[in-house]
């Protein structure tokens, strides 16, 4: 796996562009756009699809799903789809190929304009204490190049997300705590997420207040945040004014459920 030649990430799936074949060397995927800038550039091959939906949600009561992956481009394609375990070790994302899901077709050729139905099905038995998280990596594979090719080719893949909700009644629940020891200046603030409930919490564009200035942006952080159920991540950021404490820090961000306000917590000693 080479890596990636540039990447765009919607609200869920995540779209990475990969290069592949003999001039997929990154010096040379990088002397490619150096010459792209200048209106020079060699030739360039890539195809593209679409996925529908953008997130798949399963449940007790709902156990399979279908996925359309839309051929957009003007040329045929072979696609692949990869079922992966998902976890989290302090907050960094940890996959594994997984037999839980079943997907079918898991290896199929798409013409032009055309849509694939994927149907996913879980043969695990659902946990009862917490949501289950995998991806399905969704890969284009690219055709051997025609004879004297010297550009590119630059193969799709998109990383599904799949959530499966246990049993009973699970609410996203966070807390923000706040470490006074971490923190080495005035103008930086050192945050720990963590999810307390049993599903996963989705962050994006993440912004610090104080209580008594509600609507002074402090610091911000745009990186969307996935935090899977009882997982925890530590972040730190550059404050805009310098802190005093202590001050009392309100935290807003906007979820896939809505927007979300609450206080950060002191870490105990």
């Amino acid at each position: 796996m080479f890596p990636p030649a540039s990447s765009v990430f919607s609200s869920d799936a995540g779209w990475d562009t990969i290069a592949h074949g003999a001039a997929a060397n990154w010096w040379k995927i990088l002397l490619t756009f150096a010459l792209l800038a200048l209106g020079q550039a060699p030739e360039v091959w890539a195809g593209s699809f679409s996925i529908n939906p953008v997130r798949i949600q399963l449940s007790p009561s709902a156990t399979s799903e279908v996925l359309h992956v839309t051929n957009s481009g003007k040329a045929n394609v072979t696609v692949q789809v990869h079922p992966m375990q998902w976890t989290q070790q302090e907050g960094e994302d940890q996959l594994k190929a997984t037999r839980d899901l079943i997907v079918t077709p898991q290896i199929f050729n798409l013409k032009a304009g055309a849509t694939q139905i994927i149907r996913i099905g879980l043969i695990k038995k659902i946990d009862s204490t917490s949501e289950s998280a995998y991806r399905l990596i969704i890969e284009e594979i690219p055709p051997p190049p025609e004879p004297g090719f010297q550009g590119l080719q630059l193969a799709l893949r998109i990383s599904l997300p799949v959530f499966v909700r246990p049993a009973g009644q699970a609410n996203q629940s966070l807390e923000v705590r706040i470490d006074p020891q971490s923190m080495t200046s005035t103008e930086q603030i050192a945050l720990e997420l963590v999810n307390t409930g049993r599903i996963h919490v989705q962050l994006l564009n993440l912004t610090i207040h104080t209580e008594d200035k509600r609507e002074e942006l402090l610091a911000a952080l745009e990186k969307k945040i996935y935090l899977l159920a009882g997982q925890k991540k530590k972040i730190t950021l550059q404050t805009k004014n310098p802190i005093r404490l202590p001050d009392v820090l309100l935290i807003r961000a906007e979820t896939s459920t809505g927007k979300l306000e609450l206080h950060a917590k002191s870490i105990p000693p």
